[in-house]
């Protein structure tokens, strides 16, 4: 499955990447839209990738066979998979709508920064993102929704973000713990500017995670964060998940790697897509990194973090963009580390469910 995996996603890169190319070049819309449903229809015809993947597919035929569903899911996305099943579709059809709104939302987040579109697809498969993403599918669609609505904070617009937020609200309810950011993103655009800084909070962050202070503090907290919905039936194989990346090796250092390059460059990709979502999404970028190490040995803090943390797609998007306009060799390094957290990730998918089979392919799954 290895070299399957390694040609699935390596066509899907250079398939999303030309037509998002294509696209911010000759403005036809449509050429984007086959960027979208390439990534919809591919990861839609998965079968086992990603932790949850088999626990959503039993929850849907179920619905599709006996109409039941359990009660911890939302409305709204119980709206969505009723959907399918009123058209009787293959479960393959409900994973790759899924996938199609995950991608759609993050895409018109980008709608203003359309020379972004084919970095965002680099980074989205290299760093792998599409792994999170085919995980805790509810609310990986509700964080790409919560994308989409932070663009309307800079033209004031705190109607239709909010109404977006109540919407999120309705797939995964933790999305209520964003309601702060928006008085905060309008108060002051660039909260972060001082990169000595945030490199010293960057350190500080894992020094702790490996005295331990804050796990310890955890313990008593957890049964706050159950209420946001994290105590359900899809987050049992998440959890054991979560305590083997603590371990990590090499890619925990490629990881923190990027993270450091991005924030180095931070300033001055800022300064270059001053225009852009480049700083509202920093700040949020920033905020996920320093509380992922600090609640790294916590799956349910993590998964809170998700609205934070995985704004980093966008923030390494915006600065390949910038190194390689720029002409900057770190351009090389940066993309190579991309690189290395794919292949890291690959070698490793019988771990991490990150080998890719197709639904008809049932009977090799492991």
């Amino acid at each position: 499955m290895l070299l399957q995996s390694l040609i699935v996603y390596l066509t899907l890169l250079a398939f999303m990447a030309f037509f998002a190319y294509r696209s911010q070049y000759n403005g036809k819309k449509l050429q984007i839209l086959f960027t979208i449903l390439g990534f919809a229809i591919v990861f839609g015809c998965r079968y086992g990738v990603g932790v949850d993947m088999l626990a959503y597919k039993r929850i849907y035929d179920q619905l599709l066979q006996y109409g039941t569903i359990p009660d911890n899911i939302e409305t709204g996305y119980v709206y969505l998979m009723e959907l399918c099943t009123y058209f009787n579709c293959h479960y393959s059809v409900y994973f790759t709508l899924i996938a199609f709104l995950q991608i759609l939302f993050s895409i018109l987040a980008l709608r203003n920064s359309k020379e972004i579109w084919s970095w965002y697809c680099f980074a989205l498969i290299l760093c792998c993102q599409w792994l999170s993403l085919c995980n805790g599918m509810r609310q990986a669609l509700a964080y790409s929704i919560f994308a989409y609505a932070l663009t309307f904070i800079p033209k004031r617009k705190w109607l239709i973000h909010y109404s977006l937020i109540i919407i999120m609200s309705t797939i995964h309810k933790s999305a209520l713990v964003l309601l702060p950011i928006y008085p905060l993103l309008t108060y002051r655009k660039n909260w972060f500017n001082n990169i000595k800084l945030q490199l010293l909070l960057l350190a500080v962050s894992l020094i702790l995670m490996k005295v331990g202070i804050i796990s310890t503090a955890l313990s008593y907290c957890e049964s706050i964060i159950n209420a946001l919905g994290y105590n359900g039936y899809l987050d049992s194989a998440y959890a054991s998940k979560v305590s083997k990346e603590v371990s990590a090796g090499i890619g925990f250092i490629i990881t923190i790697l990027i993270f450091i390059f991005c924030i180095c460059y931070s300033n001055k990709v800022k300064k270059f897509y001053a225009d852009t979502m480049m700083p509202y999404f920093y700040n949020l970028f920033f905020v996920g990194v320093i509380l992922k190490y600090l609640f790294i040995s916590s799956q349910l803090f993590s998964r809170v973090n998700w609205y934070f943390l995985n704004f980093d797609v966008f923030i390494i998007a915006f600065t390949l963009a910038y190194l390689h306009k720029t002409r900057n060799n770190m351009f090389y390094i940066l993309l190579c580390l991309c690189l290395l957290t794919f292949v890291a990730v690959i070698l490793r998918g019988d771990e991490n469910t990150a080998y890719f089979y197709f639904f008809w392919q049932q009977n090799l799954y492991r």
